[in-house]
């Protein structure tokens, strides 16, 4: 057999491949760091400005009645503006699709993971919007708080609160839940 016969067989060591396998997925890595973390950080910026938005002048006080839901929907579509971002980059910079995709880097992202991407986007964003309505504002004058954002929104003078309850739920991260007696 010709030496260029053998070179068509040859394969790389399996410790050359791992080291490529590592370097492409700490390159994904930090990429995902790079786009997702400054999304997150302003999406919560964000909601957290609309939470004080939806309160009256004074509010001194503000938060969501429902944190789960709204993270949720806060995670989703920042994951999915994260994927996409990070699809159409390694789609259109030359060097990045090389070094993702080193063993075909002409081959271009299917369509469906786009799909995905902005499924999630779609999914995620009024998710959040709608658990960010659900909220409570605690003002000098009063409570004022709205269960579900189709219904109407309770206002309470500080004499008929009898009480505000605060409380950890178990587990290993803990949410705050607050609700407000009434007379």
């Amino acid at each position: 057999m010709a030496d260029d016969d053998l070179a068509k067989f040859h394969r790389p060591s399996r410790s050359t491949d791992e080291g490529e396998y590592r370097t492409r997925r700490l390159v994904d890595l930090v990429l995902l760091l790079v786009i997702g973390l400054p999304l997150m950080l302003g999406a919560m910026a964000l909601l957290g400005h609309m939470h004080e938005l939806q309160c009256p002048a004074g509010t001194f006080l503000t938060d969501t009645l429902r944190p789960d839901y709204e993270s949720l929907g806060m995670f989703g579509a920042v994951l999915g503006t994260t994927a996409l971002i990070r699809l159409w980059l390694t789609d259109h910079w030359t060097g990045l699709r090389e070094q993702l995709r080193p063993d075909n880097p002409n081959k271009k992202t299917p369509r469906w993971a786009y799909k995905l991407a902005v499924a999630a986007i779609i999914i995620g964003t009024p998710i959040s919007a709608w658990a960010s309505l659900c909220r409570f504002c605690a003002t000098p004058q009063g409570l004022t708080y709205r269960v579900e954002p189709e219904k109407a929104e309770h206002s309470y003078s500080w004499n008929r609160v009898i009480a505000i309850a605060t409380s950890c739920s178990q587990g290993g991260r803990g949410s705050w839940h607050t609700r407000a007696e009434t007379h």
